[in-house]
């Protein structure tokens, strides 16, 4: 296997591995805390004082957080995906 490939290989495992562990208990407990949290602050947000500068700051603070966890393991998930499909188009 060359250089690219070992690459294209790490990051579908990456995936793989990624896909597998959102499906464990923890994987799922995990991205119902984060779902929980953005609509929890979300509905604080709502809620916040138009000119409170420092709490809306801090909840929007606290929804990109619980987001971002959410992005990064989709973006692995499909990075692994594109990743698989790549490899099997090469072998092709």
């Amino acid at each position: 296997m060359s250089e690219p490939d070992d690459e294209l290989m790490s990051l579908a495992r990456l995936g793989i591995d990624a896909e597998a562990f959102m499906g464990t208990k923890l994987g799922r407990f995990l991205h119902q805390k984060a779902t929980d949290e953005i609509l929890e602050a979300t509905s604080e947000l709502i809620a916040a004082d138009p000119a409170d500068a420092k709490a809306n700051t801090d909840i929007r603070n606290k929804i990109h957080v619980a987001n971002m966890f959410l992005v990064w393991m989709r973006e692995s998930i499909n990075v692994g995906h594109a990743a698989h499909d790549q490899l099997r188009a090469l072998d092709e």
